[in-house]
């Protein structure tokens, strides 16, 4: 059923592009994400004199004739699938499923073109973070920086000055939902809730976390007791409730944030309770500690090793553009490690990549009889 859907929303978008994106000799390729223009191509599905009655339809064509100005690179198979598409968009029975609907909505909504990915990640990789100052007594960076990426995804990194840890911390955004993942390392009189209510707005904060250590959960007194918010505490227990996880650390939940639904997957060996989050719009995967440009301080080695596999097995399935971990810690040096400290000037990237976790996995798995130290372009393994 599920591949179906997908081919269904892939059948829709080649169905409305054909039909629509050409509306004669001048006009043949203006793009319909006007109202005007969508209102018109709805007027041809037949769809708005169904709007009271059936809403969900109308948004599942809206964001499909959105979606549809940058997906020209099909426009060579539409042929192949035009005549199916005809019949389907004229299936009463697909138009009334509220079920079927709200998949192909999802599935859309997820549609995103390899530049806008590309373009986010790109904008991550060049960005500039506070690093904290040789003499923290004249240091006058923010006690948070924060960074509006894009396609719903802001970075905050502390200031190294305050927190030598210097986390970083990420907000997702839907239309009714902000989720934070992770605190911080502050504990008191943080701006920490403010910057992420000045995000939200009358939306309402999810806060969770990577996992558990103080470093990553430091912030959240700033959000327990705070209207209109839900600080979701850490734990095995508390992780499987929230994310719907039945076998831990083997069964990958997920998180439904309306029109953006996270995956959870379980990555035990740094701490118990780990998890990597998974963003299918952004096609980012936010990892905490269990890899980041840094020291790997490893608890459990066969854990460790499990949830490398697990990752590798779904950046086989789905797409990754860049893991997002909670720290850097090595230079722009390749294998050279910044000292624990309150300055940092000649950080490397936050972005890792497929070929990085490659890296890891390999090293990890010749490291697992030894359990020596070992150094990597990106990483040191700690066991």
């Amino acid at each position: 059923m599920r591949d179906l859907t997908k081919l269904s929303v892939l059948f829709i978008l080649f169905f409305t592009q054909n039909s629509f994106g050409h509306r004669g000799e001048n006009d043949g390729h203006e793009r319909l994400s006007d109202p005007v223009r969508i209102d018109q191509a709805l007027e041809e599905l037949e769809l708005n004199n169904r709007v009271k009655e059936n809403t969900l339809c109308e948004d599942v064509a809206n964001c499909l004739l959105e979606k549809q100005a940058a997906m020209t690179e099909l426009a060579t198979q539409m042929s192949v699938v035009t005549e199916y598409i005809s019949r389907l968009m004229e299936d009463e029975e697909l138009k009334q499923n509220q079920d079927r609907l709200k998949e192909l909505l999802q599935q859309c909504r997820d549609i995103s073109t390899e530049d806008q990915v590309a373009e986010l990640v790109a904008k991550i990789d060049n960005t500039h973070w506070i690093h904290g100052s040789e003499d923290c007594n004249v240091n006058a960076d923010p006690e948070i920086q924060v960074e509006r990426i894009g396609m719903g995804l802001s970075i905050m990194r502390q200031n190294k000055c305050l927190t030598a840890e210097a986390p970083f911390l990420y907000i997702l955004e839907s239309e009714d939902k902000v989720v934070l993942i992770d605190t911080g390392d502050i504990y008191e009189g943080s701006e920490l809730y403010n910057q992420v209510q000045a995000i939200a707005g009358d939306r309402e904060i999810v806060v969770t976390h990577t996992h558990a250590h103080g470093d990553h959960t430091g912030g959240d007194n700033s959000f327990s007791k705070k209207e209109n918010c839900q600080l979701h505490s850490t734990g095995i227990e508390n992780n499987k409730e929230m994310f719907g996880i039945e076998n831990w650390p083997d069964d990958i939940g997920t998180f439904d944030m309306g029109d953006r639904e996270l995956q959870i997957i379980p990555v035990p060996g740094h701490e118990r309770s780990s998890i990597a989050i998974y963003d299918p719009q952004s096609k980012v995967m936010l990892t905490g500690d269990i890899m980041y440009p840094g020291r790997l301080y490893i608890n459990n080695y066969p854990d460790f090793l499990s949830s490398l596999d697990r990752l590798k097995e779904f950046s086989e399935e789905n797409e990754v553009s860049a893991y997002l971990g909670g720290h850097v810690e090595m230079s722009n040096e390749p294998g050279e490690d910044i000292g624990f400290g309150n300055y940092a000037p000649n950080e490397r990237s936050l972005v890792l990549r497929n070929s990085d976790l490659d890296q890891l996995y390999d090293a990890a798995y010749k490291n697992s009889d030894s359990r020596d130290n070992v150094t990597l372009d990106q990483f040191i393994i700690y066991p």
